[in-house]
């Protein structure tokens, strides 16, 4: 395993720019270590230090002066706070000014004709900006294991949860730069070409002829300035309100939705099995603050094999008629659509006769790209996606009040009722037309490496296993994987009773890529909150898109550096298993055949001729043909059993027997025409 610091030198030196900028992280390493004996001869005074250090001129360049006795120690730590002071300040002065570059760049460009030819400037820009994030990401991780490593060596002045707080005051941090990639979008957007047909659809597709496929991605936060950037260029990003301004832009927008289930779970249950019919029901709203407006939309599942689409409905309501509705007692307005009227019933009827109650609640910010013209190719990016328990309970003093159907956001939340997924999740919804292929420009996204793609991975469905384990029969197959233990840890009680639960073994071929070995410093992933829970505020939290550690001040941790690639898993259908043992059979009935032939024409010899070449060579290709088929199964068995994320399939078993047939009954004739040749 390569040490972190000759993967920083390595990065910095591959760096478009001088290498200076980035962290000593070596020097303060080796300065940390000098300090390690000093500290060890004699206990350290209590508070004989503040962490409240004055800035230093030239803090780079002072030694280790050794002092009286009574002050070696003290002045010694003084010089390494002092020199982390100045690394930050230099990290954030140059990362700063390069997104400013970036900025200067994209008015110029937007500034120019549209017919003007700027690709190579647009994608300069572009490459521009994934730079400062990628040494952005760089260094802040680079400082945490410093901060780590320092708490280790020194456990008798910790400073890392002090530094932590500082870091995310920082402008490189605190501040949101996603109005830049809006902006790049739209440049794209503007001068982008007449779409070929080789490109892909265009037009509206026939809502009659068209297969929709969707698709879940998990993406690490390093990997997700480059994914918004890859899916920009070719598909805008809907931005609310229209209007991009420097620093006020989001390229998100806040979504919440409160899921209702039973107090059996029984929804829950339905989408996880993905019954025929199985039923989400869910209230939504957007933006931030109380909702104005709430969606209740309704998901019906149907088997794609049948014909059928899964189908999702939708109405709105006022927020006030919402515990009506939960009640059962909603009259929806005569000015309503007749199909939203009979949904509105049909929803309620659902809710009364399955006692239904809000359950779970995702919050995440959600960015959105789609053509204007087409609906061929729809994207959605969620980043700091956070699940709520919203079961209420008597004996709960951190229950919603009586009448409210979701959490007060001015109340705190304990640590086991909220989880915080560390993942962006992609979401990719393809309506091609049976003549149509996947578009160009998404193949080298997909096989980029940055996406973890998840079968049928669902918020609700994690939310309710993560924060509900004791009421749950059955998990999803996703909370195995070994990077969402730390934020499946962190939520409490309820995730340390789902990590105690007996796994099955991993796979040898979902182990992490090397590439994945460091999660990202930023965005997605949770910091560890108190073991009493968050004393935060849940509306400070999410409503700005701010350092998820704010969240938590008393959280002296992050989870970020030991997150691992998720390993990707195939769902498993039990007819798999059905269609190995069927194709095994397959193979066995022809491997009997070849056998069945060599024996006839054995039976016709007398021992020497063809004809006896032919009965052994038939009997040796049923034998062969037999033990691959028995090889093909155990192969097939295997790799269904461990959902390995590869081929299934035996793509080229079919075409060698087709060979081999060939060749033999080939042999057979070339060697009968020269022997009637021979008589002749």
């Amino acid at each position: 395993m390569v040490a972190f610091g000759k993967k920083l030198a390595a990065a910095a030196a591959e760096a478009p720019f001088d290498a200076a900028h980035y962290l000593d992280y070596e020097s303060l390493k080796a300065l940390l270590y000098d300090l390690q004996p000093l500290h060890l001869r004699a206990p350290v005074a209590e508070n004989a230090l503040s962490l409240a250090v004055a800035p230093a001129t030239n803090a780079a360049a002072m030694p280790l002066a050794p002092l009286a006795e009574g002050e070696t120690r003290t002045r010694g730590h003084e010089v390494f706070l002092e020199r982390m002071d100045a690394e930050l300040r230099k990290m954030d002065a140059f990362a700063h000014e390069r997104v400013v570059a970036v900025r200067r760049e994209v008015r110029a460009l937007e500034a120019l004709d549209a017919g003007a030819d700027v690709g190579a400037r647009l994608q300069a820009a572009g490459d521009a900006f994934l730079e400062v994030e990628r040494y952005v990401n760089l260094n802040v991780t680079a400082v945490r294991k410093l901060l780590k490593k320092h708490d280790k060596v020194l456990p008798e002045r910790p400073c890392a949860a002090f530094y932590t707080a500082r870091m995310h005051d920082m402008r490189w941090v605190r501040n949101d730069y996603s109005d830049v990639v809006v902006r790049l979008s739209r440049l794209y957007a503007a001068r982008a070409p007449a779409a070929a047909p080789a490109d892909g659809p265009r037009g509206v597709v026939d809502e009659r002829s068209f297969v929709r496929a969707t698709t879940k991605y998990w993406v690490r936060s390093d990997d997700l300035s480059a994914v918004k950037l890859a899916i920009s260029r070719h598909l805008p990003v809907l931005v609310s309100g229209g209007r991009v301004t420097e620093g006020e832009s989001k390229d998100s927008q806040l979504v919440n939705s409160v899921y209702l289930d039973s107090p059996s779970l029984e929804l829950y249950h339905g989408r996880l099995a993905k019954l025929p019919g199985a039923v989400a029901l869910r209230l939504r709203w957007y933006g931030t603050g109380e909702p104005e407006e709430v969606f209740v939309e309704r998901k019906t599942h149907r088997d794609a094999w049948t014909g059928d689409a899964s189908v999702k409905e939708r109405f709105r309501v006022l927020p006030g008629d919402v515990p009506r509705l939960l009640r059962a007692e909603y009259e929806p307005p005569a000015d309503l659509p007749a199909a939203e009227r009979r949904l509105a019933r049909e929803v309620q009827r659902l809710v009364s006769t399955k006692r239904l109650v809000p359950t779970v609640r995702s919050q995440c910010h959600r960015t959105a790209f789609q053509l204007a013209h087409t609906n061929a190719v729809r994207a959605s990016i969620d980043t700091n996606l956070c699940l709520i328990n919203e079961v209420q309970r008597e004996d709960d003093d951190h229950a919603p009040e009586q009448g409210r159907w979701y959490r007060d956001a001015a109340r705190s939340i304990p640590s086991s009722d909220l989880t915080r997924f560390p993942f962006a999740v992609l979401e990719l919804k393809l309506a091609l037309a049976e003549a149509d292929d996947l578009p160009a420009w998404l193949r080298p996204v997909l096989a980029s490496g940055a996406l973890a793609p998840v079968h049928k991975f669902s918020k609700f469905v994690h939310g309710c296993a993560v924060l509900l384990p004791d009421e749950v029969q059955a998990m999803p197959y996703w909370v195995d994987d070994p990077a969402l233990a730390p934020s499946i840890r962190a939520t409490g009680a309820s995730g340390a009773s789902l990590l105690r639960r007996p796994s099955p073994p991993r796979p040898r071929a979902a182990r992490p890529s090397s590439a994945w070995g460091d999660a990202s410093p930023r965005g997605g992933a949770p910091p560890r909150p108190r073991a009493q829970g968050c004393g935060a505020h849940f509306a400070d939290c999410w409503v700005a898109p701010r350092a998820l550690a704010d969240c938590c001040p008393g959280g002296d941790g992050d989870l970020r550096g030991v997150l691992e690639k998720p390993f990707a898993r195939q769902k498993i259908e039990p007819k798999l298993h059905f269609a190995n043992e069927r194709t095994f059979v397959h193979w066995l009935h022809a491997a009997a055949l070849l056998a069945a032939f060599g024996a006839g024409a054995g039976a016709r010899t007398d021992g020497s001729g063809r004809a006896t070449a032919y009965a052994c060579g038939l009997g040796a290709g049923a034998a062969a043909l037999a033990w691959y088929a028995a090889l093909t199964y155990r192969w097939r068995g295997a790799r269904i059993a461990a959902r390995a994320p590869a081929e299934w399939g035996d793509p080229h078993g079919p075409l060698v027997l087709g060979v081999a047939v060939v060749s033999f009954l080939a042999t057979a004739w070339c060697a009968e025409v020269r022997a009637w040749l021979a008589r002749a």
